[in-house]
């Protein structure tokens, strides 16, 4: 032990013992404040959660495009670091319990110490009236004596002479009575004060430590939180990493993709008049009938290759007559492809 409260709080006022106590009173306070500032502290991780929860929730939305899956990633490490945040506010709130009811146990042991160091305190104030006592005597001696010599110069009367010696002698033995009390008052003091000052280091040193045990838990509390934050980054930068811009392009296109065969080549097939009931069982072709307005499309929506056969028949002029354009008519076609 390098220190000790027995060497350092003796004074000539003895207000050592005031010292000690009003320190002691600062102990309570300490915890009171730590607990605040615990409070504080907390109060930026529950705004960190709060503010992570709402960065998740916002990333949950954008889940389209080749990007995608690292969205996810984004959003699996946001909600991560919000749960951090959460469990290092839970373990801070936890800790701020501790330090609320230390405070507690810490003012209840202040005013019992108070009553414990009764015997001391008394002590002091009686050597303190002692001394007030022996100051006031010691004036008075000196005083006397003063007033002695004072008469013996201005060749004072005898008697007056006599007199003015009892006076002293009896303010000298009031003087020498109060110095051999203040000496037995000044023993009992020190004693009492000297366990005093025991009690009182050992209640700071015990305070110190459990202060700096809570300190440490504050510290571990952060540090874990840091570290497992540190391993959400890492994580989170990994996974960045291999989602390469192919990979994120494979996954598109095996989510994405609808196949990988082309649409086949049609041929150019030259119309047979000979053969039109096959011709009209061939697969329709998609074609503009902007141009034959006259002639209604069928029920697909598109004009057969037979329909354009027997157009050009109707268009062409027969032998033996004339036809005007009004004259002309389509005929209708049956299911199996002939005329009307």
């Amino acid at each position: 032990m390098t220190v000790d409260f027995q060497e350092h709080f003796w004074s000539d006022k003895q207000n050592g013992f005031d010292i000690l106590y009003q320190n002691l009173k600062c102990g309570s306070t300490s915890a009171k404040e730590l607990a605040d500032f615990l409070r504080i502290r907390t109060g930026i991780e529950e705004y960190n959660f709060n503010l992570l929860i709402k960065l998740s929730r916002k990333t949950s939305n954008a889940q389209f495009g080749t990007f995608q899956p690292l969205w996810t990633i984004l959003k699996s490490s946001t909600e991560k670091l919000s749960s951090l945040h959460m469990q290092t506010l839970q373990r801070l709130n936890q800790l701020i319990k501790e330090v609320t009811k230390y405070c507690e146990d810490h003012h209840k042991k202040q005013k019992q110490i108070k009553t414990e160091e009764n015997p001391t305190i008394e002590a002091i104030n009686e050597l303190k009236e002692t001394i007030a006592a022996l100051n006031k005597a010691k004036e008075f001696y000196y005083a006397k004596t003063v007033e002695v010599e004072r008469l013996k110069r201005e060749n004072a009367s005898q008697k007056d002479i006599e007199k003015a010696e009892i006076r002293v002698n009896k303010a000298c033995g009031e003087y020498k009575t109060l110095i051999e009390k203040y000496r037995k008052n000044k023993d009992d003091y020190e004693k009492k004060f000297r366990i005093s000052c025991k009690n009182f280091q050992k209640l700071e040193e015990d305070h110190l430590r459990q202060m700096k045990e809570y300190l440490a838990s504050y510290f571990q509390i952060l540090e874990s939180g840091h570290t497992l934050i540190g391993q959400v980054h890492k994580e989170f930068q990994n996974n960045c990493k291999e989602m390469t811009s192919d990979r994120l392009l494979e996954m598109f296109i095996k989510s994405k993709g609808v196949g990988a065969a082309k649409p086949a080549d049609i041929q150019f097939e030259e119309a047979n008049p000979s053969n039109f009931q096959q011709l009209n069982n061939m697969p329709q072709l998609s074609v503009s009938t902007s141009s034959l307005s006259s002639k209604p499309a069928n029920s697909s929506g598109y004009t057969s290759a037979v329909d354009l056969f027997n157009l050009d028949q109707l268009m062409t002029p027969q032998p033996g007559g004339h036809q005007s354009a009004h004259d002309f008519a389509i005929p209708s076609m049956d299911s199996s492809g002939g005329g009307s």
